[in-house]
């Protein structure tokens, strides 16, 4: 018979058999639920593994167990494949007994199950056995007494339960499972995965976010401050520093969203991420990060061996944010400021050019309010509080969180004109006298950004939307002007 991909619309094999026994990781999620828990244990409490480590179990079956344990799971929004979800509809309605047989932990195949609402017997991994490969497939045999059954998988340790089903369903797009799948089960149908080589490739490049890597031109500030852009050496020196934090905010990413993959899920924007969505694995996501992290150590021992150790604190202490740091109220705020700024002092270190700690400071407080921002405009778009999505705000600390963020543009400007009379400022500027004229555009713009959030009208991430806005880009070309006259008129 010749092999197809089959739609809906043709007829199911399932309900020609009395059984349909469906797989979970990667078959009617297109997820492991298994690798991205124990991922998100890894990232944000890894010393509870020590547990594991101590209590002598040494099998994967118990690492499943006590990572279930430790880590539950939200049945309600994971990636569901809608047409597996229809067949297993189709199957009950035609009183076929539905099965959920799965290497996944009991407890997460329990709570699928009990979500769905669609499964008649739950077969899953315990504590004393792995059920993979073969055991499931005598765990089936066990269950349906030697009745035909259908079975839906998606790798190719499920080849020995096809060869035994009365015609397999393959969710798969790998050229070679599929070969090897119509020489096992000839009457078998496929399910496309949504996972070729090329959608992998595109949701990789999403979850390393390129366009976030334009805030790493704050590393230009201190050249720019220092009238210094035009030297070749500058140059060649950015290059290198501009290329790691680059990478370094890729690592970051991939943490956050490998850690944070349940509270994106039930997100309305951020469930289209890669991992979220299921169109990029946890596992893949591992791999990924492993490689950015090769290339990062070897682009600063070559280029960056004097400013490494600064790139290590950023590292860590971004880390340390996207672990824990997010969900403290008030610090995670000025743990934000911190990063953005750092980014600042080590374009600063690597160029070897000077700045004034008025300079910082000023920054510092722009880039809280912009912190305050994120969070205020998180609140004003959701409908309770934030701690589902590891923030520990709720609804009524709005009030504190607009007052706090306007706060510091006005702190913004006291210190810019503090800043502007500084005597550092005449080895400069000519005329320092004109970097008054900067508190215009910045209040106007500042103020301007904060209408716009309480209007609903800026994205999540408002560094995000300061970069490609317009109008930023207006008041950028203002204030170079601005500065232009205090150099040289």
């Amino acid at each position: 018979m010749a092999h197809t991909t089959v739609t809906l619309e043709q007829t199911s094999s399932e309900t020609r058999c009395g059984w349909f026994v469906v797989d979970l990781d990667g078959t009617l999620v297109s997820a492991d639920l298994f690798v991205e828990r124990l991922a998100r244990l890894l990232l944000h409490r890894p010393w509870v593994l020590f547990a594991f480590l101590f209590s002598g179990k040494y099998s994967i079956a118990g690492l499943k167990t006590f990572v279930a344990r430790h880590v539950p799971l939200d049945a309600q929004h994971l990636p569901y494949r809608q047409a597996l979800l229809e067949r297993l509809r189709n199957a009950r309605t035609a009183n076929i007994k539905t099965v959920l047989a799965t290497a996944a932990p009991a407890a997460y195949a329990h709570a699928v199950a009990a979500h769905l609402g669609l499964f008649d017997h739950v077969l899953a991994t315990t504590p004393e056995l792995n059920l993979k490969s073969r055991r499931k497939l005598n765990a089936i045999k066990q269950l349906t007494d030697g009745d035909a059954f259908v079975y839906a998988g998606d790798a190719p340790c499920d080849l020995p339960l096809f060869k035994a089903s009365k015609g397999g369903l393959l969710v798969s797009d790998s050229p070679q499972l599929k070969a090897a799948f119509k020489k096992t089960a000839p009457e078998g149908e496929i399910l496309p995965a949504g996972a070729d080589y090329r959608t992998r490739l595109k949701a990789a490049l999403r979850a390393i976010r390129p366009h976030q890597w334009a805030k790493n031109a704050l590393i230009l500030l201190p050249a720019v401050t220092g009238w210094g852009l035009y030297d070749v050496g500058y140059a060649v020196a950015l290059f290198p520093a501009i290329a790691m934090f680059c990478i370094c905010s890729s690592i970051v990413y991939l943490m956050n969203d490998m850690g944070d993959v349940d509270a994106d899920r039930a997100h309305p924007d951020k469930r289209l991420r890669p991992f979220a969505s299921g169109e990029l694995s946890v596992g893949n996501g591992l791999l990924l990060l492993s490689g950015l992290i090769c290339t990062g150590s070897l682009i600063g021992w070559f280029f960056l061996s004097n400013v490494l150790w600064l790139y290590a604190i950023y590292l860590a202490i971004s880390t340390a944010y996207s672990a824990k740091l997010k969900e403290l109220p008030t610090i995670d705020a000025f743990v934000l400021s911190f990063l953005y700024v750092a980014r600042v002092l080590i374009g600063a270190e690597v160029l070897g050019v000077p700045y004034s700690s008025w300079f910082i400071i000023f920054l510092a407080m722009s880039f809280l309010s912009l912190g305050w921002l994120k969070r205020y405009i998180e609140l004003y778009s959701s409908e309770g509080d934030l701690k589902s999505r590891r923030r520990g705000y709720t609804k009524q600390d709005e009030p504190m969180i607009l007052i706090c963020g306007i706060a510091c543009v006005f702190c913004g400007v006291l210190v810019l004109f503090l800043y502007t009379t500084a005597a550092e400022m005449r080895q400069v500027y000519n005329h320092p006298s004109w970097l008054l004229f900067l508190a215009l555009p910045y209040l106007y713009f500042m103020l301007d950004l904060w209408r716009e959030a309480s209007l609903g009208k800026v994205h999540h991430d408002p560094v995000r939307h300061v970069m490609f806005s317009p109008k930023a880009y207006a008041i950028v070309a203002v204030s170079i002007s601005i500065l232009f006259c205090a150099r040289f008129i």
